[in-house]
């Protein structure tokens, strides 16, 4: 049997399962359907609960051919450590 990929260190696992285990928890309690901006804040109160490393609203500095092009930003949500 082939392997398709390299299992994610430890650390990485680790985080992967806190993130799923929030998810999860979230769309039980509050189910399926609602905006953005109600889940948003839920899921950064579940990651916090379970002592989660976390950042909002972190800025992506957008670049083209290695020239960086100020006026589009992009944003990552939740940024999680």
């Amino acid at each position: 049997m082939t392997k398709i990929h390299e299992p994610l260190p430890p650390k990485y696992e680790k985080i992967a399962k806190l993130i799923v285990d929030a998810v999860y928890t979230l769309h039980k309690n509050l189910g399926p359907g609602l905006l953005e901006g109600v889940y948003k804040p839920c899921f950064c109160h579940e990651l916090g609960k379970r002592g989660a490393e976390y950042k909002r609203q972190i800025a992506v500095p957008l670049a083209k051919e290695s020239h960086l092009v100020k006026a589009q930003r992009k944003r990552i949500c939740v940024f999680v450590s």
